[in-house]
């Protein structure tokens, strides 16, 4: 292949680059990652203290269970079917809670591992990228008719 084909071919294959790196730096520029980190910090925040909340709310919830069966304060209610429904109560807000906290911890662990690892905003590498494949464009064609300008004279 000559060199004014490879050289063809590399400009072709920067400005698509160029051009990927532009889109994708305004699609990250749109999401403004810097700007929703502390809405995302603020969120993972409430969803820690929301666990414990809901903890220390169905432990009053099994003391009042408890205590609503020793004391008879249910009156009429036959102990068999007031167990039965406490039961299904209970089973119902386990499933609740169970689903619940895998959500939530699926979102923490996958947020503090993006957080901590890999949670950059790529906007301002990208701009530097299209920078740089349109200096990269400008040289090449620079060489081009700098090239063309000797064959002309020769």
């Amino acid at each position: 292949m000559s060199t004014a084909k490879a050289e063809d071919s590399v400009v072709a294959a920067l400005q698509v680059i160029l051009q990927e790196a532009e889109a994708l730096a305004k699609i990250w520029e749109q999401v403004n990652l810097d700007g929703i980190r502390s809405e995302l910090d603020a969120q993972a925040e409430s969803i820690a203290a929301e666990v414990e909340e809901r903890q220390r709310a169905r432990k009053t919830l099994a003391a009042l269970v408890k205590q609503a069966k020793s004391d008879g304060s249910c009156g009429s209610v036959p102990a068999s079917l007031l167990d039965e429904l406490v039961k299904a109560f209970k089973g119902e807000v386990d499933a609740t809670s169970k689903r619940a906290k895998t959500a939530e911890g699926f979102f923490l662990a996958l947020y503090r591992k993006l957080r901590e690892e890999v949670l950059r905003d790529p906007a301002y590498v990208l701009r530097r990228c299209a920078e740089l494949g349109r200096a990269s464009l400008s040289i090449l064609s620079q060489r081009a008719e700098s090239t063309s300008e000797m064959e002309a004279k020769v």
